[in-house]
């Protein structure tokens, strides 16, 4: 997973339960309900990166996940004049309460960058909670601008069990070489359902479990990425893999050729290999040998040939008497 996207994954962890930390925001009733939202405020345009929200309080959290130190201070202020309103519409959430919704902004960003954000924002008199990611714990700072659902949930530090998980190991700003380990990966799993064609839209969607809660803009090109990403998988095993771009109004397809599933139980195990070995770009190494010494392999095939020969001798045999 690309450092950059450890604080995103960060709060997705927050709010999923089933892994080995802590969801004390899934706890308190919230859930991730759309991801790089874009909004627009008096003070400009803003893409959220994750809203958060609380469908019985209609309580919502956008989060800016920043990956280094450095705050942009006109963004911020988009932030604060960014209504609650605004983004149940940009994100289409849905609220059970016919309440209206309230809003809260908080930054979330790693250990070593905490110092430099929170000066910032204190130079800027913004007023935001910063959510700081520990190696081995995370703390709220700016305690005070925080909701009551908030400093319910970080009156004192989540321990981590462990680095938060990998919900999102890429996203629509990563590279195409980043990307096409999981494409293969999903490749690999619908030949393993024995299917014979799969979309673009569907494929992207098995690599990148969130795409249902990216905005329309972000799902484009993530579908982009992965077009490109299986356009060279196939290019690599063409026998297996046939790519067919979108054009006009239908989506792109990946035809499924040749499945291991179809082969007797080796040579499926070998099958799924070879992919094994395309996916890391490594040939398979001929195995070393050894003068004077013949093949195993040759000589069981030797033989089999010799009982299939002895075999038929013997039938021939019994016709003639």
């Amino acid at each position: 997973m690309e450092e950059r996207l450890v604080p995103v994954n960060a709060i997705i962890s927050l709010v999923t339960r089933g892994g080995l930390n802590r969801a004390v925001l899934a706890d308190a009733g919230f859930l991730a309900a759309g991801l790089e939202i874009p909004c627009v405020t008096s003070d400009g345009n803003v893409v959220v990166d994750v809203v958060l929200a609380h469908p019985h309080t209609c309580h919502l959290i956008a989060c800016e996940a920043k990956c280094g130190s450095n705050m942009e201070v006109a963004q911020a202020r988009c932030y604060r004049a960014l209504g609650p309103r605004t983004v149940v519409r940009s994100a289409f959430v849905t609220l059970r309460q016919r309440v209206d919704p309230s809003l809260e902004v908080i930054y979330v960003a790693m250990a070593e960058n905490k110092d430099r954000i929170l000066l910032s924002l204190r130079e800027a008199g913004l007023r935001f909670p910063l959510l700081t990611i520990h190696p081995g714990k995370i703390s709220l700072e700016n305690i005070e601008f925080a909701s009551e659902s908030l400093r319910d949930a970080f009156g004192t530090p989540l321990t981590l069990n462990a680095p938060p998980d990998r919900f999102i190991p890429f996203d629509h700003e990563s590279s195409v070489d980043e990307i096409e380990p999981y494409v293969m990966a999903a490749l690999v799993a619908a030949l393993s359902q024995r299917l014979q064609m799969i979309s673009i839209t569907a494929l992207t969607e098995r690599a990148a479990p969130h795409y249902a809660l990216y905005s329309h803009r972000i799902q484009g090109r993530l579908r982009r990425k992965v077009g490109e990403a299986v356009s060279r998988i196939a290019a690599a095993d063409s026998g297996t893999f046939e790519f067919f771009p979108a054009t006009g109004n239908h989506d792109g397809h990946v035809k499924l050729l040749h499945n291991p599933e179809e082969n007797d139980p080796r040579g499926r195990t070998q099958g799924y290999q070879r992919l094994g070995r395309l996916r890391q770009g490594r040939p398979r190494r001929p195995r070393p040998e050894v003068p004077g010494q013949g093949s195993l392999l040759d000589e069981l095939d030797k033989a089999n040939s010799g009982d299939e020969s002895a075999g038929a001798d013997e039938a021939e045999a019994e016709d003639t008497q």
